[in-house]
């Protein structure tokens, strides 16, 4: 078929229909380090393929993990894309490509997560710490999670059936002692943190030596789908493999702003208040947003 909008070989053209929104894209807009296009995942319906894409099709409902993905239309890497089941809705599906490769790849391709093994998940309320802990659920891994408030903690206790004594409250200075109490002076055998730097030296026990056989390794995920691709398709596969078996499941609650409240969105993101995702609702046509966004808060 004729290939329009510029597109590459192995390129798809997708109308966005449903943004995931990411911390980092809440820091990088209040830092004005703009560059890489606002958003990093979504879902949406291919409108046109290159002539060597050959695993998708116009028509097919995806997922997808890239950069620039809050628009209404986007040309990308067909390997950052992944078929969805159609009972998975465009909203639900945009609540898991960067949470759940995030999980998957420092819990079991780095961390090596198995039965039996102690995780600590920090922000476990999160994105990222809700598919963690589906994640190490699925593995049989012992859960030790934290929050940043009560009320987290009581929504996680309700949603994840981790007794209150394995949560902690990371926002005190308590919570290092605490868990060493709770694993009897053992310990964790893998640590997920999204912290701040400065709660993250309580977890580092800063300018001091790691223990034999520990490792610190940092994810960038920006960085893993600009250099590896190919693995963003594999991990994302394998999500939707687990969704299928019934192991992991979109990320809930979920905040919805339409496209014209930007603005609220990342707010709200940045006040640090809400659990679960939020997602941006994309318009049909650009035309109908505005020149400049509105709030509604």
């Amino acid at each position: 078929m004729p290939v329009s909008h510029g597109l590459g070989s192995e390129d798809i053209l997708v109308e966005v229909k449903v943004v995931g929104m990411n911390l980092s894209t809440g820091v990088i807009t209040e830092k004005s380090f703009i560059g890489r296009g606002l958003g990093y995942e979504g879902s949406g319906l291919i409108l046109e393929v290159g002539t060597a894409v050959n695993k998708l099709s116009p028509g097919d409902r995806v997922i997808m993990s890239s950069s620039g993905s809050l628009t209404t239309t986007q040309k990308l890497d067909q390997r950052l894309c992944v078929k969805i089941l159609n009972s998975l809705s465009y909203e639900e599906g945009a609540t898991m490509s960067v949470v759940y490769c995030t999980a998957i790849h420092c819990l079991l391709d780095i961390g090596g997560l198995r039965k039996g093994k102690l995780v600590l998940i920090h922000s476990a309320s999160g994105g990222v710490g809700m598919a963690a802990l589906y994640i190490a659920r699925m593995v049989g891994a012992e859960i030790y999670a934290t929050v940043g408030s009560e009320e987290k903690l009581q929504a996680l206790m309700s949603v994840s059936n981790i007794p209150c004594n394995r949560i902690f409250n990371s926002r005190t200075k308590e919570f290092l002692p605490r868990l060493m109490e709770e694993t009897n002076g053992v310990g964790v055998d893998v640590v997920l943190n999204s912290l701040s730097a400065t709660l993250l030296v309580k977890v580092l026990l800063d300018r001091q030596r790691f223990e034999p056989n520990r490792s610190f390794v940092g994810f960038d995920h920006v960085f893993f789908y600009e250099k590896r691709p190919k693995r963003i398709e594999s991990i994302m596969a394998r999500a939707m493999d687990y969704y299928k078996a019934g192991f992991i499941h979109p990320i809930t609650p979920t905040r919805t702003f339409e496209a014209v409240s930007i603005v609220d969105a990342i707010l709200h993101m940045l006040r640090g208040r809400h659990m679960g995702k939020i997602v941006i609702n994309m318009p049909a046509n650009s035309a109908d947003l505005p020149a400049e966004p509105s709030r509604q808060e």
